[in-house]
């Protein structure tokens, strides 16, 4: 079903670049009211104006781009970064819809990690598409670097090596979220992409702990 695998692409999304919760609203102290809300973040226009056009071939509707920069200081430092990003809110009956197909909501770091949905994790196709969804927001990056092996006569080889896929999470749910960084490297490996091991946890901080999975960089995983 070509929906559901959009829908897929875009739930791994949502758990990288975007956000989704419900909020309560008072409207002049007559109407209360919960409104659901998700908001997606993009690098590039281009890929917000498709993300657009899946959520309307899903049968809901079109909204907005807005385009912004913001500028970020790091915790540990006085180091800044400006992201320029393209940005998709949807209000109302999208929102609830992915709430409705059990996708948690509210802040990620702060919240239990619901579990990836059985339909993703048993069908081959939803599961890829849902890494694509997932890997092109939070995934790893792929570098080279050059070295030299005295085994060959021609000594100079390049090096290709993936870095760990990580999310974080406040530690009171960080079995929620092993759970699910293992549902994703269960489909990297049910899709013959192989992962390094078990995933592995580390504590940031008092209010943080990470789980990370990493891609094998053998050349036949990355091809």
């Amino acid at each position: 079903n070509i929906n559901l695998s959009i829908l897929s692409r875009i739930i791994g999304f949502l758990y990288a670049d975007g956000s989704i919760n419900i909020y309560s609203k008072n409207r002049n102290d007559k109407y209360k009211y919960k409104e659901f809300q998700c908001s997606f973040d993009f690098g590039q226009r281009n890929d917000a104006i498709q993300f657009n056009n899946d959520v309307a071939n899903c049968g809901f509707g079109r909204v907005k781009i807005m385009e912004g920069t913001r500028t970020c200081t790091a915790g540990d430092s006085d180091r800044q970064q400006t992201h320029h990003t393209f940005t998709c809110i949807y209000n109302g009956c999208f929102p609830a819809f992915l709430i409705s197909l059990g996708i948690g909501f509210g802040k990620k770091t702060e919240t239990e990690r619901n579990p990836i949905p059985q339909w993703i994790m048993e069908t081959s196709e939803y599961g890829r598409q849902f890494l694509k969804g997932f890997q092109g927001g939070d995934g790893c990056k792929i570098s080279w670097f050059k070295t030299v092996d005295n085994r060959l006569k021609n000594n100079t080889v390049y090096l290709i090596r993936t870095a760990n896929t990580v999310q974080h999470i406040h530690p009171d749910h960080s079995s929620s979220l092993i759970h699910f960084m293992n549902q994703c490297s269960t489909i990297l490996n049910n899709n013959n992409i192989q992962t390094t091991g078990d995933v592995k946890t580390s504590v940031v901080s008092d209010e943080r702990t990470s789980g990370s999975d990493t891609i094998s960089s053998h050349h036949a995983n990355l091809i």
